[in-house]
């Protein structure tokens, strides 16, 4: 059985800009706002890239999109070029409309629709 099998959730590719924040619990060093992106998310957590340094497994960090903040847990670190790192976080809580995209929707549905869904206008 394949990762993709065992998922429990289908992940949406999207690119969203975070805040990544936190301290890292090896090296005991701060996080301090670090901007990162979303290469795919889900409704419990997402791959996010643009790191600089590892952060180990098991680190809680906090997201921030927008006004809206979450506290995840690090599930993996891997270094995918030199100085580029990706990170696997899971929501510590779940975090409904956290990325502002109807993920419970058809997983037929396309990635496209789910972005032009995003980028609508809120109605007021």
């Amino acid at each position: 059985m394949t990762k993709v099998e065992k998922r429990a959730r289908n992940r949406s590719k999207m690119v969203i800009g975070v805040r990544l924040s936190g301290k890292d619990k090896e090296k005991k060093s701060e996080i301090a706002g670090t901007l990162v992106h979303t290469l795919d998310i889900s409704p419990t957590g997402a791959r996010l890239a643009g790191l600089r340094e590892h952060i180990e497994a098991g680190t809680i960090v906090t997201l921030q999109r927008q006004h809206k903040r979450a506290k995840c847990k690090v599930a993996w670190c891997r270094e995918v070029a030199p100085r580029e790192i990706q990170i696997g976080v899971q929501f510590v809580e779940s975090e409904p409309g956290f990325w502002g995209v109807d993920l419970a929707q058809d997983p037929k549905a396309s990635d496209e629709k789910k972005l032009w869904t995003l980028l609508a206008p809120k109605e007021k």
